[in-house]
């Protein structure tokens, strides 16, 4: 079987694509071929140590290119026209629209679903098969974007735990609690909902670590030098190991987390988790037992629970422990590897489906 995948932006502190390069590694090693489009990123090279053949074409849904959209229309026809591929697998719902520019197709198709799409017409769910990352999204597509239930197929997120360091022996910021966030300066992180609480938390003592990169970047940075928060924003980072590794609780804030790749490598460090009451996040965390939920956007009840969280962290040491059993058992990459080979193969094996 050969697979070619279509996904943008290629970069080391986005979830989607992290999830790219474990699903290529996954299928690779299971003697599927595999070969990716994409516009670029800052973990291009980390691709090729796989020995992935990676086609660069203006893929970035950002940035609305009608010529870069045509000349990746080109390319997909050349690479596709022979039949050497028999599934393209899109990961935006722009390159789902760029399939269904192509007439003649004879390949099945595969979108798996990574965001919320809020406010956002229903276009862009034309793949033979749209896999969302979990149920939320699921529910999400079908009520507001009516997509045809028999066409979705849920495959959660998965985690490997060979990538990460579990042995680093970090030294703890010296009379600091860390907490850490990782994640896309973007509105849909609200990340200004962990500004707050650190406002309100008001203790020196507490340093919040904002791992990432984006268009919200400036407007962080303001806000921490204005309320002289004890907060560090981090660009980028190629080890998040040492991160995790020397943090105390991780954090999210996320109004409509598809899932959250960020609590899956938490719960790998048996590290205490609080994450905002909505989306995919209420998946991972059940409150006190993997986790501590709070409102979504009310920093003064995070600011709360931070507290609570620290005064009583034995007691969320063990919701850590708790999650780390979680993820172990429900969240692997035999489990997210051999369903998405089953459905490519569902689907290569439906005589209803049109080539």
């Amino acid at each position: 079987m050969k697979v070619l995948m279509i996904s943008p932006n290629f970069n080391k502190v986005c979830g989607r694509s992290r999830m790219v390069y474990n699903l290529i590694r996954g299928l690779k090693e299971k003697n599927i071929h595999c070969e990716l489009i994409t516009n670029g990123g800052d973990n291009i090279a980390k691709l090729k140590s796989l020995n992935v053949k990676v086609h660069f074409e203006d893929v970035n849904p950002e940035k609305k290119n009608i010529s870069g959209f045509l000349k990746a229309r080109s390319k997909l026809i050349g690479l596709t026209q022979s039949g050497e591929f028999e599934i393209v697998h899109v990961h935006h719902r722009f390159h789902d629209l760029l399939l269904s520019s192509v007439t003649f197709q004879n390949y099945r198709s595969v979108h798996t679903v990574h965001s919320y799409l809020s406010g956002k017409r229903s276009f862009g769910f034309n793949a033979d098969l749209i896999v969302p990352v979990s149920f939320f999204i699921r529910d999400h597509l079908i009520k507001d974007h009516r997509v045809n239930t028999k066409k979705l197929t849920t495959i959660h997120n998965f985690i490997n735990p060979g990538d990460y360091n579990f042995d680093m022996k970090l030294e703890k910021l010296p009379g600091h609690f860390v907490i850490l966030t990782i994640g896309r300066f973007h509105p849909e992180k609200d990340l200004f909902t962990q500004l707050k609480a650190m406002k309100y938390l008001n203790n020196p003592n507490v340093k919040l670590l904002i791992c990432g990169e984006g268009e919200e970047g400036k407007l962080y940075s303001d806000f921490i030098k204005e309320n002289k928060l004890n907060v560090e924003l981090i660009s980028k980072t190629d080890n998040i190991s040492s991160l995790i590794s020397m943090s105390d609780i991780c954090m999210m804030s996320s109004v409509n987390e598809p899932f959250g790749l960020f609590v899956l490598e938490s719960g790998l460090y048996r590290k205490p988790f609080i994450g905002a009451n909505s989306g995919g996040i209420k998946e991972l965390i059940d409150n006190q037992i993997t986790g501590f939920l709070f409102p979504a956007r009310d920093p003064e009840k995070l600011a709360m629970l931070i507290r609570e969280t620290i005064n009583n962290f034995d007691a969320a040491l063990k919701c850590g422990e708790n999650l780390y059993r979680k993820v172990i058992e429900n969240f692997t990459p035999e489990r997210g590897i051999e369903e998405y080979i089953n459905c490519y193969n569902k689907l290569l094996n439906d005589q209803t489906i049109r080539k």
